[in-house]
């Protein structure tokens, strides 16, 4: 190989290690993009700003102050919900309420969902009762376990006006919504864990470092949701937006962590030279070295060259002697 063909060489070799780890990189940020959209949504107030606008109410008997994590509101698909409440604005403006939702959310998506209008105008400094039964009895096809549950006031637009949270436990089957959601999550993340493991035991991980990371990374998250998922079906575990995000974004740095330190194929690392493979930098340590202008105990491809032009021992050759009369160096020798 000659010296223009190995520093051709080096030069590939490194723009392919350039574009590999950008695209590594590029991985990388899109699995943080998707832990930070998370940690936002978690981030968000989970009651809006009332604006002068308090409600108390009492649901099955129950007063919400009453509620917690460790004695939930039971909702049982099979009994309706009686909902009293009391609205008081102390604005100096006259508020519509339009109707009053009761949700439960999960990672931002709601898995139920009942609006009752009640149609009030309070005028300012007044207070408004209102007393309603809510139909519920397919609850059970749409949730199960613990969740966490909302009571809001919807303005005629039905733009929330004020809200309160507290945890619910629904009395439902494992095959609602929200269950079956749960072991589909549950079986996306043992297939990409799958596959991963499968690729780490025959040795055909990616040889850069960002690229194995995400590859472990997004059955992380997986794991962090299905937990989420599994407790609260067991009613271990409220997943409010302060558990989901700790298991979500903790098993996603986890996974990112077991990924980068996962050795490549083979047990090599993406540190050695690049564009050259692990055969190729071994010799290069025992042997001559590929670059122009270097040796290590043997002629570069660039000194044989020049020893070849030069007639094989240092010599000038005969059609390159100078000529006399001190002529010009490469003239053709001139016979009498």
């Amino acid at each position: 190989m000659s010296a223009w063909e190995s520093s051709e060489s080096v030069g590939s070799g490194v723009r392919r290690r350039s574009r590999t780890t950008r695209r590594g990189a590029g991985l990388l940020l899109a699995v943080l993009a998707l832990l930070g959209i998370g940690l936002v949504a978690g981030a968000v107030p989970a009651s809006a700003a009332g604006n002068g606008v308090t409600f108390t109410a009492v649901v099955n008997g129950r007063s919400l102050d009453s509620i917690g994590s460790n004695s939930p509101l039971v909702l049982h698909p099979d009994q309706d919900l009686t909902i009293a409440v009391s609205i008081t604005n102390s604005t100096s403006a006259t508020v519509d309420v339009r109707a009053v939702r009761l949700d439960g959310r999960v990672l931002n998506m709601s898995f139920f969902n009942y609006s009752t209008r009640i149609d009030r105008s309070i005028a300012p400094g007044a207070t408004e009762q209102a007393t309603f039964a809510v139909d519920i009895s397919d609850l059970g096809s749409q949730a199960t376990g613990l969740l966490p549950g909302r009571l809001a006031l919807l303005n005629p637009n039905r733009e929330v006006i004020t809200e309160q949270s507290f945890p619910v436990d629904v009395k439902g089957p494992l095959d609602s919504a929200y269950g079956v959601f749960g072991i589909m999550v549950a079986l996306i993340t043992v297939l990409l864990l799958g596959a991963a493991l499968a690729r780490l035991a025959l040795g055909t991980l990616p040889e850069n470092r960002w690229y194995r990371a995400t590859r472990f990374a997004v059955p992380g998250i997986g794991l962090g949701l299905t937990f989420t998922f599994t407790l609260s079906v067991f009613r271990a575990l409220v997943p409010d937006g302060n558990a989901w995000l700790a298991f979500v974004v903790g098993g996603g740095l986890i996974g990112l962590a077991v990924g980068f330190f996962t050795p490549g194929p083979g047990g090599a690392d993406d540190n050695r030279r690049p564009g050259t493979s692990d055969d190729e930098g071994q010799d290069d340590q025992d042997g001559p070295s590929a670059y122009p202008f270097t040796s290590a105990g043997a002629d570069s491809p660039l000194q044989l060259d020049l020893r070849r032009t030069l007639g094989g021992d240092g010599s000038t050759p005969s059609n390159f002697r100078e000529s006399g009369g001190g002529g010009a160096v490469g003239g053709p020798t001139v016979r009498g």
